[in-house]
């Protein structure tokens, strides 16, 4: 391991990246439960709900197309303390005026979480090549433990009639998890890390990044999983609202069975990726996350709809990181571009299946059938990891 690497400020400074996308869980996931009290508060239907999501990863699309330029031209530094910043004002101006303000904020704060959540995958994967699988599974494991702390910050913040003073704690902290990038030094330990892969530096263009041969299988995944994970994890609530009697506030917390299970699947992957391939286990986790959907989609109930929600959550825990690790050890410092255009195509899904669910709804007057969406989206997936020799990456194909 280079010196740099296993430094005291490289532990500070892993500290502080661990700190902040703790913050991007809890952030990325915050509209979800947050829904029901923004639809109240300006008078929405579900169509115009499904646009705050819109809102949301449209800007997390945007901001991560150009990440990966952003980052060869001002470094990770920059990224960091300019994403945190965008989180932090996005976060305060939310509920402090009217829906178009509303849509605006959201905007600004899942640009910054565009930014923050690609450069912070890119670094890990960079400074950690012989880990690469570990380390961003351990990352990934500390987002899914601000996810599933979302949901209770807005039971909380429900139950005190506080929620703007949640919001604006958020915020403060966004800020200072700013600062603290400002004052830390982050270029040196992902040119270390990138010195240990032999050959040059690549500068492809965009229309070569296209043409590549796995960008298809690569963008399926992407795309249609984390436009799952926000679908199960965005409509929950909402879904658990209209089944319970409305003086139990247990909907709120329904995200957070998913985002439990998650977190139990994520602190299992490390020692199953020891017995089991990786192309073995994604193929087993979206089988488990099609049957937790199925249970989800039969619940007539609050528990059975925390149950479904459970299992969805542990069949998909080890899906983004193995995809993850697969395109960080395909891309490398080489390439950022295709890497940063598949996480960009992942905050695209992330808007446009969730408002998908609230058209289907408000379309057929059945949350239960917009809900199909995700579990036609895990479908999809399996197919694609039913031919990884064609589809993928030789690291993809060693199971």
């Amino acid at each position: 391991m280079p010196d740099d690497l296993a430094s005291p400020a490289s532990g500070a400074r892993m500290l502080s990246i661990h700190a902040g996308f703790a913050l991007t869980g809890v952030m990325t996931t915050l509209l979800g439960p947050l829904l029901p009290f923004l639809a109240a508060h300006w008078s929405l239907n579900d169509a115009h709900s499904g646009d705050l999501f819109l809102a949301q990863f449209a800007g997390s699309f945007l901001s991560t197309i150009l990440c990966g330029r952003l980052i060869s031209l001002r470094g990770f530094r920059f990224c960091f303390v300019t994403s945190f910043a965008m989180i932090a004002l996005g976060t305060f101006l939310l509920v402090r005026g009217p829906w178009t303000l509303g849509l605006a904020a959201v905007f600004l704060y899942g640009s910054g979480l565009g930014v923050s959540i690609t450069s912070i995958n890119l670094w890990i994967g960079e400074v950690n090549p012989a880990g690469r699988a570990g380390a961003l599974s351990l990352a990934n494991f500390i987002w899914t433990i601000g996810a599933l702390a979302s949901p209770s910050l807005v039971a909380l913040g429900d139950r005190l009639h506080r929620m703007s003073l949640v919001l604006a704690a958020l915020g403060a902290v966004a800020a200072l998890l700013a600062m603290v990038f400002a004052a830390s030094h982050f270029e040196s330990a992902a040119a270390a890390a990138a010195e240990t892969k032999a050959g040059p530096t690549l500068n492809l263009s965009f229309s070569k990044t296209l043409q590549d041969r796995f960008a298809p299988a690569f963008a399926l995944i992407f795309f249609l999983y984390v436009g799952t994970e926000n679908c199960l994890s965005g409509w929950v609530a909402t879904y658990a609202h209209r089944l319970q009697s409305p003086d139990s506030d247990a909907w709120a917390l329904m995200p957070s069975c998913f985002w439990g299970g998650l977190l139990l699947g994520r602190l299992l992957l490390p020692m199953i990726l020891h017995g089991v391939s990786e192309l073995r286990l994604l193929r087993a986790s979206l089988a488990l996350g099609a049957i937790g959907c199925c249970v989800l989609l039969a619940s007539q109930n609050i528990p059975g709809v925390a149950a479904g929600c459970a299992i969805a959550g542990i069949g998909l825990a080890g899906v983004f990181p193995i995809a993850m690790s697969w395109l960080s050890e395909y891309c490398g410092a080489e390439n950022r571009q295709l890497a940063a255009l598949m996480l960009a195509l992942g905050g695209l899904a992330g808007g446009l299946l969730p408002w998908l669910v609230g058209f289907v709804s408000n379309l057929l007057g059945s949350l239960r059938i917009g809900l199909m969406t995700p579990l036609v989206a895990i479908t999809v997936i399996l197919i694609v990891c039913a031919f990884p020799k064609s589809a993928l990456p030789a690291c993809a194909s060693k199971g």
